[in-house]
C-alpha cells in the first residue's frame, strides 16, 4: 500500500475546499443579483413579510432548479392573500422574469467563473448528482466534478515532476560516452 505525499494531500484538500467555496460564492451571486428583482414588486404592492420572503428566496436559492420557485409560490399566496388576484399575478410575472431567464443567465455565468467549469458541466453534474443522491446531490454534484477535476490535475502535475525528478536523476547517474573503463 502506498502512503501519499502530505503536501499532495493539503493540495487535493484545498482544492476541493476552493471548489466548494466557489460553489456556493457563485450561487450566492446569484441569489443576491436576482433577490432584488423579486423583492421590489412585494415592497410596491405593500405585500406583509417581505423582508422574510426576500430571505426565504436568498437560502432557498441553493436548491438548484427549485429552491428559488418554492419561495416564489410562498410569494404569490402571501401575495393573493393580502392584495388579491391581481397582486399575485404581478408577483407571478415577477418571478417567472426572475427565476426564469435572468436566473438562467446570472447563474450560468457566476457559477461557470467561480468553478471554472462550462455550465454545461454544471448543469450535467447538477442532474446526475440529483439522480443519484437528491436534493443533497443536486446541492454538491457541481462542486464535486471541480474538485475531482482539479484533484487530477494536481495528482497530474506531482506524477509529472516525480517524473521529470526520475528522469533527471537518471541522467545524472548514467554513463556518459566520454565515460571509459581502462581494463
Amino acid at each position: 500500500m502506498t502512503r501519499l505525499d502530505p503536501g499532495l494531500s493539503e493540495e487535493v484538500i484545498g482544492v476541493a475546499r476552493q471548489s466548494l467555496r466557489g460553489y456556493f460564492k457563485g450561487t450566492a451571486i446569484t441569489a443576491l443579483i436576482t433577490a432584488p428583482i423579486f423583492l421590489v414588486p412585494l415592497l410596491v404592492l405593500r405585500i406583509p413579510l417581505a423582508v422574510p420572503i426576500f430571505i426565504l428566496y436568498f437560502f432557498t436559492s441553493f436548491i438548484p432548479f427549485v429552491g428559488a420557485w418554492i419561495a416564489g409560490a410562498f410569494a404569490v399566496l402571501i401575495a393573493f392573500g393580502s392584495g388579491g388576484a391581481s397582486a399575485a399575478l404581478i408577483i407571478a410575472i415577477t418571478i417567472l422574469v426572475s427565476n426564469g431567464g435572468i436566473q438562467s443567465a446570472v447563474s450560468s455565468w457566476a457559477l461557470g467563473t467561480s468553478l471554472k467549469m462550462h455550465p454545461i458541466a454544471v448543469l450535467l453534474a447538477t442532474i446526475v448528482g440529483g439522480t443519484v443522491a437528491g436534493i443533497i446531490g443536486m446541492i454538491l454534484g457541481a462542486p464535486l466534478l471541480a474538485a475531482v477535476i482539479r484533484s487530477v490535475a494536481v495528482f497530474a502535475r506531482h506524477r509529472a515532476a516525480d517524473g521529470l525528478e526520475a528522469a533527471e536523476r537518471a541522467r545524472l547517474l548514467a554513463p556518459t560516452p566520454t565515460d571509459h573503463v581502462d581494463v
